[in-house]
């Protein structure tokens, strides 16, 4: 799968090619199969500005993901937009490395691409995938990083 990574943001140094192996081994572990997905690192204004027109909220949010409905041919999964400034204000707060958190909200944007959901009914079993895989790519040295 093609990992598209655009880095908006200039609040956190992140790899881009520690992106794409993350996304790469999240993806062979969910055995997702499309040709294309797009991940995007945005500004704090750019995510709130996002959250306001998609979901009427002005507040910044950590991670959001429009999915691409699956047409014959060429497949393409949908877009994780990512806010490290988020990350780097939950990270501070609750003495964790904001790697792992940026590497947290990509594994929950294509958890959301893929059908998982977080409403109250939903959340529990997609923040156990989440940990899940969050605590393999942290075994298998995947997690982004500067």
């Amino acid at each position: 799968m093609k990992v598209c990574v655009k880095d908006e943001q200039s609040d956190l140094l992140i790899d881009k090619n520690s992106v794409i192996a993350l996304i790469s081994f999240l993806v062979k572990a969910l055995q997702i199969q499309a040709d294309e997905v797009g991940i995007h690192l945005v500004s704090k204004e750019k995510m709130c500005a996002l959250h306001e027109k998609y979901f009427a909220d002005a507040s910044p949010t950590d991670c959001m993901a429009f999915p691409i409905e699956k047409m014959p041919g060429y497949h393409i999964l949908g877009d994780v937009f990512v806010c490290p400034a988020v990350a780097i204000n939950f990270a501070n707060s609750n003495e964790i490395d904001v790697y792992e958190e940026v590497s947290r909200y990509l594994v929950h944007g294509l958890l959301h691409l893929i059908g998982y959901e977080d409403d109250i009914d939903k959340r529990e079993e997609m923040f156990r995938v989440q940990e899940n895989l969050l605590q393999c790519a942290l075994n298998k040295d995947q997690l982004v990083h500067a």
